[in-house]
This record gives structure tokens, sequence and C-alpha cells, in this order.
């Protein structure tokens, strides 16, 4: 079949005798999704900072006082450079919104009866290796509607941009 034939084939769905059979598009995309998540998490360690410190906090305040303040963990005159006393609350001195992100993994754990305190780091490993993943999985979408090649062209294309 001509190379042009191949590529219409191709783009259509629809396979020659001649090309090799296409691969589940779930399989790749599932790719897309896991090896990023196992990467991430394959060391188990996080390497969070005074700066993570209120989006680890955060999901915690939510759940327990369905508040955004860290009135519950900090407390004294002196405060932590990543904390702001604004109208006698403590609040966040950094956007909320990555601590708002992990909610639902926090949630979840909850539901399982994990000390979220204790485990906090860990879940926040956690939710940021899944938000990666995440990232990982729309950019595969975007490069199948980009690329002419094949769907291992764009797995290969996320997988470089996840590692």
């Amino acid at each position: 079949m001509p190379v042009k034939a191949r590529r219409y084939a191709w783009s259509i769905g629809v396979s020659s005798s001649t090309e090799l059979p296409q691969r589940s598009p779930r399989l790749f995309a599932l790719l897309a999704f896991v090896l990023p998540v196992a990467g991430f998490l394959i060391n188990g360690r996080y390497l969070g900072s005074g700066d993570t410190e209120p989006a680890e906090l955060l999901p915690i305040s939510v759940l327990r006082e369905g508040d955004l303040d860290f009135d519950e963990f900090i407390g004294g005159a002196d405060l932590p450079y990543p904390y702001r006393r604004i109208e006698g609350r403590v609040v966040s001195a950094y956007p909320i919104v990555p601590g708002l992100l992990n909610v639902p993994v926090f949630a979840f754990a909850d539901l399982l009866g994990v000390d979220l305190m204790e485990n906090r780091l860990r879940l926040s490993l956690f939710s940021a290796s899944l938000l990666c993943a995440g990232g990982s999985l729309l950019l595969y979408f975007a490069l199948l509607r980009v690329l002419e090649g094949p769907r291992s062209q764009a797995l290969f294309f996320t997988l470089v941009f996840a590692f």
C-alpha cells in the first residue's frame, strides 16, 4: 500500500493488511498515566519544605474545621514564614489552590481511617504524583491530535515530558 494511502488509513482508523495491527488505544493511555505515577512514587520520598507546609495542612483544615485558616495548627505571636495573620486568623502566604487540589486524596484517606496529620507528607506525595500523571495524560491526548505518527510516538514524547 502506498505511503499516502497508509497515512489516510491510519488517520481514519482502518488498518491495511500490510500494516501491523494497531495496539489498543486504552493501553497506551493507561501507560501514559501509570508509568509516571509509578516513576514519581517509586522512591517514596517527599521533598517538601516550609513552602509546601500550607498545602499539606490545608486539606486537614478543610476536612476537620471546614475552613481555610491554620489557627488550629499555628499559634503564638511569631509565625513561620509561610503564614500570615490577617484579621486575627492565620492564613497561608501562598496561593491555596495546591492545598485544595490535595483535598480529594486526603478525603479518601480519611474515609479509610488514615491518620491525616501523621501521613500528610505521604498523602501529599501521592496527590502530587496523581496530578503530574494527569497532566502527562492530557499531553498524551493532545499529542494524539497533533502528531501524524503512531500512538507509540505520542507515548514516547509524553514519557519524555513526564520524566
